[in-house]
């Protein structure tokens, strides 16, 4: 009796811990969760019809720490409702949150970083032609013919470069709208594919 008393108290402790971590997702989520781990700690530690101390240890070890399982839950929650959602707020939290998990996160994330930078950049340049058709647009530099150097592309809507020609003119404006647009979707479909990957690859929740 002794013995059962002690098991439920360390029990208890573990999901009170694990209930506290988890306090950033919906409070009928971690309800759920609670009783699914309550009930899979006393399937595990149950021996000959009885649950021990022993047993409830040995489970409470197998699921680790309870911050750390609390954070794969919560990895999960956010990774799930970012594929749902499609929302690029999401995507991006959850691909920022991924980067502080791994160097693949990390690789992820700076992609992202980079094709909304440049698709951006792309969307405000054509807008901007309206304003300063002649500091805005793509901008091409034509090497040194007695020096090394090679064609340079540059966007801008300042000063051109010095030599600088604008081969697009007017055409920029749509052309920039269209793959500026384009690249950011993409970019989303990206983010949001990538995190497809990553949930069917690895077992976020313990088993």
């Amino acid at each position: 009796m002794v013995d059962a008393s002690q098991a439920n108290s360390k029990l208890e402790s573990y999901l009170q811990k694990l209930r506290a971590a988890l306090r950033d997702l919906p409070s009928g989520e971690v309800e759920d969760i609670v009783r699914e781990i309550r009930s899979h700690v006393f399937d595990r530690a149950e021996a000959g019809g009885q649950t021990t101390e022993a047993g409830i240890s040995s489970a409470l070890d197998a699921l680790g720490v309870p911050e750390e399982l609390a954070s794969q839950y919560v990895t999960e929650h956010l990774f799930a409702r970012a594929v749902v959602s499609r929302s690029p707020w999401l995507i991006q939290r959850s691909i920022f949150h991924w980067a502080t998990l791994s160097i693949a996160g990390c690789c992820v994330l700076f992609a992202s970083l980079f094709g909304y930078f440049i698709g951006a950049s792309l969307v405000i340049a054509a807008i901007a032609k309206f304003f300063n058709p002649h500091r805005a647009g793509l901008w091409v530099v034509h090497p040194d013919p007695h020096s090394a150097t090679v064609s340079l592309m540059v966007l801008g809507q300042g000063n051109p470069p010095p030599g600088a020609i604008d081969p697009l003119g007017w055409w920029y404006v749509p052309i920039g709208i269209v793959a500026g647009v384009g690249l950011l979707l993409f970019t989303v479909r990206f983010g949001a594919w990538s995190i497809r990957q990553f949930r069917r690859s690895h077992n976020v929740l313990p088993g």
